[in-house]
C-alpha cells in the first residue's frame, strides 16, 4: 500500500471515529471491506466499514446506492435491527462503470443466548456443550469454529472444544460457566459470541446439632436445634424418643428455614420428655440425621440405707446412700427431726454440705427422735424423705 493510500486509510479511521461521537454512538470496531475476507458482525456496538480502496467514492449495500466522499467510512449501528444485512454483498467503486468495484460478504451473527440452566449430581461428571448455551442465527456460524469454557472463576477448563466435561464434580464448582465462540482465524470480524449455563449441583443433606446434650427442669420449656444444608432443599423432620414422628402436638412446635429448624416444647415432663430427639433432613440424593439428648431435670430421689452410726448425750451421727440426682447435681443435704420429750418444740432442721453422712448436735440427751433426712438439687427437694428413729 502507497504511503497516499495508508493517509487516506488513517483519515477514514478518524472520520469513523468522529462522526460515531458526533452521534453518540463511536465506533468500537472497523472492519475493511473489499480484502477478500467476510464480515462478521455480532450485535453488540456500533462498527465502521473501510473501502480497501480508500480512493473510491459510492458505496453499495445489497441494491442501495450511496454516495460519498473518498475514504470515508459507512457507518453500521449494530445496536440497532441489521438482520436484514446479514449475507449482503457490501461493496464500493469509484468509477462509474464499477470496474474498481471491490465489495465483501457482510453477516450480522445475532447470537442467540437460551436461558440455561444445567444440573448435575455431586461426584459424577459434568458435561458441556457450546451449542447448548449459545448459537449463531444464520450462515454465519460457518466461521465461528473456535471455542473456549471458562469456570465461574474466570479460569479456563476448554480451550478449543465446543465440549467440555468435569469428573467428580463438587457442589463448591456450582456457578455460571460460560462458553466463548471465536471467529474462524483469517475471517474479518469481531470475536466475542458468548453464552453460559447456569451449573447446580444436587447433594445429599448433612444434618448438625450444635447442642447435642441439653439439660432443662420440668415445667419449663426448651428449644432444641440443628442445622443442615443439601440440594435440593431437604424435607426436614423430628422424631420423639419412643420413635413417633412429631407433628401437630400439643406442647411442641416445630419451626424450618431454608437452613435450620427448631423444635419447642414447653411444660416438661419430667421423665416422659427425657431421651433422644431425631432430626431428619432428606432428599433424592440421600437421608441425614442427628441428634439431641434432652435430660429433663426433676428433684432427687431420697436417699437409700439411712443408718445411725454413733450416738452421745447431745449428738447422733448419719450416714446413707445418695439416689438419682434428678439429672441436676446435688447441692445440699436438709435433715429435720422432731423428739418426743418436747413435744412443744415444733420440728427442726439442720442443712448440711452435700456427702453421705452428717452429724445432728445440740439433741437432748435421753430422749428419742424421729429424723428426716432429704437431698437437693437446682430444682428442688427430695418429695419424700428418707426416715429413721
Amino acid at each position: 500500500m502507497a504511503l497516499s493510500q495508508k493517509v487516506i486509510l488513517l483519515a477514514a479511521l478518524i472520520l469513523c471515529q468522529f462522526y460515531g461521537l458526533a452521534t453518540s454512538q463511536p465506533c468500537l470496531y472497523n472492519f475493511t471491506i473489499g480484502n477478500g475476507q467476510p464480515v462478521i458482525i455480532t450485535q453488540s456496538a456500533p462498527v465502521c466499514l473501510i473501502c480497501f480502496n480508500t480512493a473510491n467514492t459510492t458505496w453499495i449495500v445489497g441494491v442501495v446506492v450511496s454516495n460519498g466522499t473518498a475514504g470515508a467510512p459507512y457507518i453500521l449501528n449494530v445496536m440497532s435491527p441489521v438482520t436484514t444485512l446479514s449475507g449482503v454483498q457490501v461493496g464500493c467503486y469509484s468509477l462509474p462503470e464499477a470496474t474498481d468495484l471491490v465489495s465483501s460478504l457482510v453477516y450480522v451473527a445475532t447470537p442467540v443466548v437460551p436461558q440455561v440452566v444445567t444440573y448435575v449430581n455431586e461426584t459424577e461428571t459434568l458435561n458441556l456443550d457450546c451449542t447448548k448455551v449459545v448459537t449463531v442465527s444464520d450462515a454465519a456460524l460457518a466461521f465461528f469454529n473456535v471455542y473456549s469454557w471458562f469456570s465461574p472463576v474466570g479460569s479456563t477448563i476448554s480451550p478449543s472444544s465446543k465440549t467440555a466435561s468435569l469428573s467428580s464434580i463438587s457442589r463448591t464448582a456450582a456457578g455460571n460457566y460460560t462458553c466463548v465462540t471465536r471467529l474462524f482465524t483469517n475471517a474479518n470480524g469481531v470475536a466475542n459470541v458468548s453464552g453460559s449455563t447456569l451449573v447446580v449441583v444436587y447433594y445429599p443433606p448433612t444434618v448438625l446439632s450444635p447442642q447435642p446434650t441439653v439439660y432443662m427442669a420440668q415445667g419449663r420449656s426448651i428449644q432444641l436445634n440443628c442445622t443442615f444444608d443439601g440440594l435440593p432443599a431437604p424435607a426436614v423432620t423430628w422424631t420423639y424418643p419412643n420413635g413417633s414422628v412429631i407433628s401437630s402436638w400439643p406442647r411442641f412446635t416445630i419451626q424450618t428455614t431454608s437452613t435450620s429448624s427448631s423444635l419447642t416444647i414447653t411444660s416438661l415432663v419430667g421423665g416422659g420428655d427425657n431421651g433422644t430427639y431425631i432430626c431428619t433432613a432428606s432428599n433424592f440424593r440421600n437421608v441425614s440425621s442427628n441428634t439431641v439428648q434432652l435430660y429433663v431435670q426433676i428433684p432427687p430421689d431420697p436417699p437409700s440405707n439411712l443408718m445411725v452410726t454413733t450416738v452421745d448425750n447431745s449428738s447422733i451421727s448419719l450416714s446413707w446412700t445418695n439416689g438419682f440426682n434428678g439429672f441436676s447435681p446435688f447441692s445440699d443435704v436438709v435433715i429435720s427431726y422432731e423428739v418426743d420429750r418436747y413435744p412443744q418444740d415444733a420440728t427442726r432442721s439442720q442443712t448440711f454440705s452435700m456427702g453421705t453422712s452428717a452429724t445432728l448436735v445440740g439433741l437432748y440427751p435421753y430422749s428419742n427422735y424421729t429424723i428426716h433426712v432429704r437431698l437437693t438439687n437446682a430444682v428442688g427437694l427430695t418429695s419424700n424423705p428418707t426416715n429413721i428413729t
